[in-house]
């Protein structure tokens, strides 16, 4: 129902949104593109980790609704580019859902209800973990205490964050299971809340909301329902936010404080309350800049792309791509390894975007599709398209084919919150997914030290061991069958 009720609100926005016909089309084009995964993955009874339907969904916002609202920015643009835009986004979320897909026809029903037979304590131990082993790291990392980390840096702060993606993740499931209630529900959402509040304090949203969006899609693939009330506070206190981050950002250039820069773990109240005050005032003024639908947009950055290419700038012919081996390499052997935004760097500055001096002291995200267009063109998109498509597919299957607490779960969660932030380019996205690889089979190895609980709580949607045909009873681990 919500999926309907979704479609038909997007709809009306475009049909009073768009100014022309063309507009009114390309938007709806993207809008259809980013919604099939979802469709698909319903049709397949709503198996594995729902990586793809998660990550596509995101395209409405990052390419379909500005362009219904940032028609001033589009001016410079043609109607029939805007429409080629759309069409490129189009081409690269179907060629993701064509190869995806697929793969998840043979799953069995039952083989997508492993999930189910984590037990309680399972659950609960898997959230309470990786949310302390990440609001420790975020707290220390705010106070400025893990400067004796050297090389090592990087794989620490891995191991502590994708455990936290993790963790947000379970919470959901067990929220929509009723394993976390009372107490223990308030404790961990006071966690959560914590981690996010941490986070935010060096004025990037992104971290925080890639926490909020985990639990959510943890709690919508294990109830099937969409928590409105969250989704609502959750919207309004991000635009509130946004809206008052540029005053806080000139307050510590004032103080010296260079942007990203957590301003200590003693300061974060005081910052969240200057934060929201900041907010609520600037929602009354006229000078509010642009609104956080407008920031997260990366179809300028594809419309400059295709206008410019090539025409003006020559295909790039994966120069970007090639930068991907000297990232793998660990800081902590070669301590001048290649910078994992190397290649969003290399884009901003030969498409004039940023310069030298610039690309030093700030970032502007590109995103895979705007990068592909720039090193192959089409052809290129429907690529990396269909790359994207293989690697959730095979994720997606895998974790059904799994029980909730086995490496290929925990790895499909780390990827889909990895692929969550759609500003990353190619080479730096895959030296992430790297990391948190090695940081699952980490959380993997400590989670496996904790007692596992004897009894299974009472799953939403009924598994009667009866139900269970021979050969996928005895496939199930001893530790994971019901007693």
């Amino acid at each position: 129902r919500a999926l309907w009720v979704g479609s038909a609100v997007l709809f009306l926005v475009g049909i009073f949104g768009a100014g022309t016909v063309s507009e009114l089309l390309a938007y709806l084009l993207v809008v259809a593109a980013a919604f099939l995964p979802t469709v698909l993955w319903f049709r397949h009874g709503r198996v594995g980790v729902p990586i793809l339907p998660a990550v596509a969904a995101l395209h409405i916002l990052y390419y379909a609704l500005p362009i219904v609202r940032s028609r001033e920015d589009l001016s410079e643009y043609s109607p029939a580019s805007i429409l080629l835009a759309a069409a490129t986004v189009s081409l690269y979320l179907l060629a993701a859902a064509l190869a995806a897909y697929p793969m998840l026809s043979r799953v069995r029903g039952q083989e997508g209800k492993k999930m189910e037979l984590i037990s309680g304590s399972q659950l609960k131990t898997m959230v309470f973990l990786g949310l302390g082993l990440g609001v420790l790291f975020l707290g220390a990392l705010a106070a400025g205490s893990l400067w004796w980390l050297g090389g090592l840096f990087g794989l620490v702060r891995a191991i502590a964050l994708t455990s936290l993606v993790v963790a947000c993740y379970f919470l959901g499931v067990a929220r929509g299971r009723g394993v976390l209630r009372g107490r223990s529900w308030l404790l961990a959402a006071s966690g959560l809340g914590l981690a996010i509040l941490i986070s935010w304090s060096t004025l990037f949203l992104i971290g925080g909301l890639v926490f909020l969006l985990a639990s959510s899609l943890g709690y919508i693939s294990t109830r099937g329902k969409i928590p409105w009330l969250v989704v609502t506070v959750a919207v309004v206190l991000v635009s509130i936010l946004h809206v008052g981050k540029e005053e806080i950002r000139k307050q510590d250039e004032q103080q010296g404080q260079e942007e990203g820069q957590s301003t200590g773990l003693l300061g974060v109240p005081r910052l969240a309350l200057e934060w929201f005050k900041a907010g609520v005032n600037s929602l009354g003024t006229t000078a509010t800049g642009r609104s956080a639908l407008d920031r997260a947009s990366l179809l300028q950055i594809l419309l400059r792309v295709e206008y410019l290419t090539p025409a003006y700038i020559e295909y790039m012919r994966g120069d970007t791509y090639l930068l991907l081996p000297g990232m793998l390499i660990p800081r902590f052997v070669d301590p001048d390894k290649t910078k994992s935004q190397a290649g969003m760097d290399l884009l901003n500055i030969r498409y004039g975007i940023l310069s030298v001096e610039g690309a030093e002291k700030t970032a502007v995200g590109w995103g895979l599709i705007a990068e592909a267009y720039a090193n192959f063109g089409l052809v290129g998109v429907g690529g990396v398209g269909l790359l994207l498509g293989l690697v959730t597919g095979a994720l997606t299957r895998w974790s059904a084919q799994s029980s909730g607490v086995s490496v290929s779960t925990l790895l499909a969660i780390a990827v889909m919150a990895g692929l969550i932030n759609l500003e990353q380019d190619l080479s730096g996205l895959l030296s992430s997914l790297m990391q948190s690889t090695a940081a699952v089979f980490v959380f993997a190895a400590v989670f496996r030290l904790f007692p596992r609980g004897r009894g299974l709580p009472r799953p939403h949607t009924s598994l009667p061991r009866t139900a269970l045909p021979r050969q996928f009873e005895s496939s199930v681990s001893p530790d994971l069958r019901p007693r």
